[in-house]
């Protein structure tokens, strides 16, 4: 959400200025904070975005063994 908030730097200080709110911007400062902590979390997002495709590649593992069971099952006349 940073990392958002830091792509659409442009988009916030210009809308600020615009509509006149009561809100104070960003120094330079603050700003080049930000870009250092979406720099030091980059790593932490690149490992969650590792472990969720893994786990994606697990489910589907899991997942396709029992594909030919449910095909038959719904092959199968219901006794009702």
């Amino acid at each position: 959400m940073l990392k958002r908030f830091l792509e659409s730097k442009d988009a916030i200080i210009s809308t600020l200025a615009i509509v006149n709110a009561p809100v104070d911007a960003l120094t330079q400062e603050k700003w080049e904070v930000v870009k250092e902590v979406c720099r030091v979390q980059e790593p932490f997002e690149q490992v969650t975005m590792e472990i969720s495709r893994e786990r994606a590649s697990d489910m589907i593992l899991l997942c396709t063994p029992s594909q030919p069971s449910a095909r038959e099952m719904q092959m199968q006349p219901q006794d009702m």
